[in-house]
């Protein structure tokens, strides 16, 4: 038997202590059953094992074990499938019996992602200095969400991290197949919209002109339709026009994106509009109400009250008219007021089923099965929209950009047609 040295969290407090055991998945096992969470074991005959890890540094470039690692752009930012892939290895290794801080000491050294990477060398750092695991999470919430800290700290404090984590892999995995969803959803049209505009303006610069020196020619009487096509023709033709056209679009979307940044007001007048566009309206408030309630689910299980729950499940979206809705639901839940009233006030945000349900979970007082019940509906009623709606979209659009280039052709040979009737009335 060796003697081993640990650092745990037990009842949401730190403890630190010496056990016997033969190897430290042994004496993981032994603590595990007194109910603390190992965040370090170490042979107390043993030097610390203190990580060696990259430099935590803010600079575009990093020089780190003869190695230049970026930091700046797409580099810089951790995408969603990191994170995920990240607390998917936590919580494999928690639930094996492994210590937090052996666990993400294995996982650094397995990441390669820049960002990544030295996120976990400076989470071992904190938990080798005494930090709780959800402390030390939060002092990266650039990569770790309000969502993600709280449920960390809940199974923290309840002694079911492994739980939580698995809880967590569940939560990201919807969050990112919902976002995945609304990606295709959009697909399809952004797509098709760009082939037809490119279909358009190929046949606008290249195309139209020689039919524009073939009339010419002729000395023809042009239709209406015929000149509007050269007018068309002769702008797009026109490298000035393209620069103006370019650097409108430039202009609009910068004012757009600082009207969103700066004048709130203005953010929830687009916010509004984006709720009532036919299908991709339902789209946002099906994915909106989805997670809302799968995070309300795990917090209500893990005992947070419903005014912190409400706090923390309006970060799910950045629409200002959810977060409005939210805010005055937690406002009015002080005095009383049972939730599904209170979503039935806010009808012509939240749909009247969401209210109607959240009363039989009430009424029953199993409210995180009824959270967990809801956003499995809304979570199929999502892919259900979703599925439909590129059904939809697909043939819609290839009839409109087969009427476009349908138009331009008649356009273009209405004057040929003309000409042929001219001659056989003679």
């Amino acid at each position: 038997m060796a003697v081993f040295i640990y650092a745990g969290i037990q009842s949401g407090k730190k403890v630190t202590g010496e056990i016997d055991g033969a190897d430290i998945k042994e004496v993981s096992t032994k603590l595990r059953n007194q109910k603390i969470i190992p965040t370090s074991i170490k042979q107390s005959s043993k030097k610390d094992k203190t990580p060696q890890e990259m430099p935590i540094s803010n600079a575009p470039i990093i020089f780190a074990g003869g190695n230049i690692h970026l930091n700046f752009g797409p580099w810089a930012k951790v995408p969603d499938k990191e994170i995920l892939q990240f607390t998917k290895k936590i919580s494999t290794m928690v639930k094996a019996g492994l210590p937090i801080l052996d666990s993400i000491i294995m996982i650094r050294d397995q990441t390669l992602h820049v960002k990544m990477r030295s996120v976990a060398s400076q989470i071992c750092k904190d938990l080798n200095s005494g930090f709780s695991l959800s402390e030390a999470f939060a002092k990266h919430p650039t990569v770790f969400n309000n969502i993600y800290l709280n449920m960390l700290a809940a199974g923290e404090a309840s002694g079911k991290l492994d739980d939580f984590l698995r809880k967590l892999v569940d939560l990201q995995e919807k969050t990112q197949k919902i976002v995945a969803g609304i990606k295709s959803a959009l697909f399809y049209p952004i797509m098709l919209f760009t082939v037809a505009t490119l279909i358009t303006t190929f046949m606008l610069w290249k195309v139209v002109p020689v039919f524009e020196k073939m009339y010419g020619g002729m000395g023809l009487q042009l239709p209406g339709a015929t000149l509007a096509i050269l007018a068309a023709s002769r702008f797009i033709s026109d490298g000035n026009n393209i620069l103006m056209i370019i650097g409108t679009v430039l202009t609009a979307r910068f004012a757009l994106k600082f009207l969103m940044n700066k004048i709130e007001p203005f953010r929830y007048f687009i916010h509004q509009r984006q709720l009532r566009l036919p299908l991709f309206g339902d789209i946002i408030t099906k994915s909106v109400i989805s997670r809302m309630t799968m995070i309300m689910a795990n917090l209500q299980r893990a005992g947070v009250s419903i005014i912190d729950t409400l706090k923390i499940a309006r970060s799910v979206t950045e629409n200002l008219v959810f977060i409005y809705a939210i805010n005055r639901i937690s406002a009015k839940i002080v005095t009383g007021e049972t939730l599904a009233k209170l979503f039935n006030d806010e009808k012509n945000v939240f749909p009247v089923q969401l209210a109607q349900l959240t009363a039989v979970g009430e009424r029953t007082g199993n409210m995180e099965e009824m959270f967990q019940a809801i956003s499995n509906y809304y979570e199929e009623e999502f892919d259900t929209v979703v599925k439909g709606l590129s059904t939809i979209i697909e043939p819609i659009m290839i009839v409109v950009i087969g009427a476009i280039i349908g138009a331009l052709m008649v356009a273009l040979y209405m004057p040929i047609f003309s000409m042929g009737q001219a001659i056989g009335g003679k």
